[in-house]
């Protein structure tokens, strides 16, 4: 009724579980290095955030609307209305809008050359009136 296995039979059969075992470790290992922690994530969510501004977050001068707009444009993916929406409180506030986005785009571009391709042109973000 019993099986009597050999010395070496029961060393293969032990081998080849810690061998399964060691690959179940080295897995989780792998999973922790790539999902984020529970602590990191809770420290992501605790940072700082920057105050909101009063109104509409444009705030007053024309460097105020220009680091707004480097905001808006320096966002991945761009909010096309965030940007028209600044835009057109610079219109209305009485600054050239096309000389801000220019200048705006100009330095995102520096900063950031693979950017480029993600900033939309001026038509696209044009005031409303």
């Amino acid at each position: 009724m019993f099986a009597f296995r050999s010395r070496s039979e029961r060393r293969k059969i032990l081998a080849g579980e810690r061998m399964r075992r060691g690959t179940g470790h080295a897995l989780l290992g792998a999973q922790r290095f790539l999902e984020p922690s529970v602590e990191h994530v809770f420290e992501a969510q605790n940072v700082e955030q920057k105050p909101e501004e009063d109104g509409d977050g444009l705030g007053d001068g024309e460097a105020a609307f220009r680091s707004d707009l480097a905001d808006a444009l320096g966002r991945t993916p761009v909010d096309l209305e965030e940007v028209r929406d600044r835009l057109t409180a610079a219109d209305r506030a009485g600054l050239d809008w096309k000389l801000l986005f220019a200048e705006a785009v100009r330095d995102e571009v520096r900063q950031r050359p693979y950017r480029a391709p993600t900033i939309p042109p001026v038509g696209k973000v044009a005031p409303r009136h």
